[in-house]
């Protein structure tokens, strides 16, 4: 399992996204869009299902305006992507993974979840 944060989800969905910024440079993510797609069929291959939490869908269907719907449809048809509530547990989940990852440990804290959710 994985799951995608609004930025991602942007990227996925809107053609006009513009990327993130890197961190270390200030500049915009190099190949943002590509590397979002190659991840997305990746993710496929190995059968994993993609998470959308409803806040995250929330947030990208505020900025979408008209186009909303339309994004909501696509999410709906592509067999990788799951829109699923989002409640406590699953905060707490992901702000241990998050923590992890602001650490540096981003595989870690990515493989640790993933070995308790299976």
């Amino acid at each position: 399992m994985a799951a995608f944060d609004a930025d991602v989800l942007t990227l996925v969905l809107n053609d006009r996204a513009s990327p993130p910024r890197d961190p270390t440079t200030n500049k915009p993510l190099e190949r943002a869009k590509d590397r979002v797609d190659f991840l997305i069929e990746t993710l496929a291959k190995e059968k994993t299902r993609i998470i959308i939490p409803t806040p995250v869908l929330a947030e990208v269907l505020v900025e979408s305006g008209p186009e909303g719907l339309r994004y909501v449809e696509i999410l709906q048809r592509t067999l990788v992507f799951d829109v699923a509530a989002f409640d406590k547990k699953e905060a707490i989940e992901l702000a241990e993974i998050t923590r992890a990852a602001l650490k540096g440990n981003k595989k870690g804290a990515a493989m640790s979840h993933i070995k308790r959710s299976s």
